[in-house]
């Protein structure tokens, strides 16, 4: 059941001006933002640059000019690498990503690189 203080909205996350004001009124945002062709930033990697880390900026750049202040970011497994038939928990290591998007991801926030679930606060 969805609280009725939930917004959800269709855009272009590349559009700052228009993700800042889907943000205002809200407290927080849940992020999945993201390329989801691993297989093609293998010989494009500057995609997960534009798909990833760029469309992180422009979530917490609108966060920071918004109402909105607590992100909830969610991972894929590609950050563990390819583990067969091992189904990892959020504290599974070493991680060993298969892509850049895998190895990026710890550096876009300030956590423990092993977490790729994390709700984050923003400073006002």
């Amino acid at each position: 059941m969805l609280h009725n203080s939930y917004g959800f909205g269709v855009g272009d996350v590349k559009d700052l001006t228009s993700l800042r004001q889907a943000m205002e009124g809200h407290e927080g945002v849940v992020h999945l933002a993201s390329n989801p062709d691993i297989a093609r930033a293998a010989v494009e990697p500057e995609i997960d640059f534009r798909e990833g880390t760029l469309l992180t900026q422009n979530v917490v750049e609108a966060m920071r000019t918004s109402s909105a202040k607590r992100i909830l970011y969610s991972s894929c497994s590609s950050v563990y690498g390819d583990l067969g038939d091992t189904e990892p928990n959020e504290d599974y290591g070493p991680l060993i990503p298969i892509s850049t998007y895998g190895v990026g991801f710890p550096a876009r926030f300030d956590n423990p690189p092993h977490s790729p679930k994390r709700e984050l606060s923003c400073p006002e």
